[in-house]
Formats: C-alpha cells, structure tokens, sequence
C-alpha cells in the first residue's frame, strides 16, 4: 500500500509539473515550500516502502534527476518558467523525506 502511494506521489508529481501554469493548482504557499513539501512527503513514502539502501539510493538519484529534467522541460509549457531554485528545493525535500523515512522505518519493524 504504502509503495502504491509513493508511486501516485511521482505520479501527481509529473501531472503537477507539466500542467500549463493556468491549469495548475496554487496554494497560498510560497513555490518553492511547495517543492520542498510535495518532494519530501514522497521521499517519506518511498523510504519507508523501500527499506534497502541501495535501493533508496538510487530512488534518490532518479528523482533529482527527474526534478532538474522536469524544470527543463517547463520551458517548453505555457505559464511556466524553469528555476534552478525549485529543483534545489525539491532535491532537498527529497533528501530530508527520505532521511525521515529511513529513521521511522528502523523504529517501525515490518509486519
């Protein structure tokens, strides 16, 4: 279960990040907290679905990768602007998410 939702994360994450700037939902929050929050929940979900190290690992690299491509591309979206700043945040989201996610896992033994 927990797996299936680190997946929709990634999911919403894309949808998220290619819908044209109109189309997208805005809370009142500042973007880059937003980057920070939606990667880190999703670093929380992945680090504790995914209890190998290497395995986090390289869950880590493929989406810092993925937030600096996602960036990239939102050249390319109407309404959007890439921002080396917003896949920092997201980077560090992420890093912080599954820093969090490996600490719960040790104290929380598989069923």
């Amino acid at each position: 279960m927990i797996r299936m939702l680190a997946w929709a994360c990634v999911l919403a994450i894309l949808a998220l990040s290619l819908a044209p700037g109109d189309a997208r939902p805005h809370t009142a929050l500042p973007g880059k907290l937003e980057h920070f929050i939606a990667y880190a929940g999703t670093g929380l979900l992945f680090s504790i679905a995914y209890r190998r190290r290497r395995t986090r690992a390289l869950i880590w690299g493929a989406l810092v990768i993925a937030s600096v491509v996602l960036e990239g591309i939102q050249s390319f979206i109407p309404g959007r602007s890439p921002d080396l700043l917003d896949a920092l945040a997201s980077s560090t989201g992420l890093t912080v998410g599954l820093a969090c996610g490996a600490a719960l896992a040790r104290l929380w033994p598989r069923a």
